[in-house]
């Protein structure tokens, strides 16, 4: 409705950010108005273009993470969706999840934990998880919006994290970083400024045929995956920073398997955020004991 008011209204262009509205309807709206989605895959638009991260790539580097860290019993926390929502960022990451377990030979293993497509909390269905009698031993959550309830829970819990539970998450959303949550950060600004570019140009060029462009993304090692899995220790050298970058863009060796690259820029921040860090957490422990 919002967007027939703008066709009404004579918007010049529309910019929809994750949007969930079938393609064939985005289709037809975008006959009536130039529009750019972004946050959302749609390989058979005709008529609008799209902007995201490559999210399937974005969980590989996530379970390769995992994985590299001694871990294979690595399941994901995803979404319900159906049919109408296959071009959502969820099933794009879950897919992603399934080619990197496949990949790594370990489909047999490979488990999706659903929660609820609503927006309320998930809490109830988290705690059931981490509760499971064969709870995995490392979980990649489709989003930070998950990962980070699930990282307060476990802490309330009393797991270790990550020695009794690695947890990745996907967004890089503030918090995020003080809690010092493992994830995968998106490009946002510049996926925005992209998206702004092709609305500027599908203005003057209302014909050309629909661009569907993924930005390359990294994934941020932070504490809750940085330990490597107590009963395969890592024989390698290892240096002591508390977060490392992976892009799979630029650090890609010539197998296309990804590695790390220390990133000295993000040191300085990490480090700073220890203080906050721990009050974050005395705050969290304090908040279950009183049964918040």
């Amino acid at each position: 409705q919002l967007i027939e008011q703008m066709i009404d209204n004579r918007m010049d262009g529309l910019i929809l950010v994750a949007s969930q509205i079938p393609g064939s309807v985005m289709d037809r709206y975008a006959r009536q108005i130039p529009t750019v989605v972004v946050g959302h895959h749609e390989p058979t638009a005709e008529s609008f273009d799209t902007v995201n991260s490559d999210d399937r790539q974005g969980a590989r580097l996530a379970v390769r993470a995992l994985f590299d860290r001694g871990y294979r019993d690595i399941a994901m926390v995803a979404m319900e969706w159906d049919s109408r929502h296959v071009a959502d960022v969820s099933p794009q990451r879950e897919a992603g999840y399934l080619a990197a377990m496949a990949e790594l030979g370990l489909s047999d293993r490979a488990r999706i934990l659903r929660v609820p497509s609503s927006e309320k909390p998930h809490t109830e269905r988290l705690r059931a998880i981490l509760t499971m009698p064969d709870r995995p031993r490392a979980i990649f959550c489709w989003s930070d919006l998950d990962a980070v309830p699930l990282r307060n829970l476990a802490w309330e819990l009393g797991l270790r994290v990550p020695e009794d539970l690695a947890i990745i998450g996907y967004d890089d959303i503030e918090i995020a970083r003080l809690l010092g949550l493992s994830t995968i950060r998106q490009p946002m600004t510049e996926m925005g400024r992209v998206g702004v570019e092709l609305l500027l140009q599908r203005l003057t060029q209302p014909g050309a045929p629909p661009v569907e462009l993924a930005l390359p993304l990294e994934l941020i090692v932070r504490e809750t995956s940085a330990t490597r899995q107590a009963d395969e220790p890592d024989t390698r050298a290892r240096g002591n920073d508390s977060c490392v970058v992976m892009s799979h863009s630029a650090k890609v060796g010539a197998t296309g398997t990804p590695f790390a690259a220390n990133d000295s820029r993000h040191q300085g921040r990490e480090r700073s955020d220890s203080e906050r860090r721990r009050n974050l957490h005395r705050r969290i422990a304090e908040d279950a004991q009183r049964g918040h």
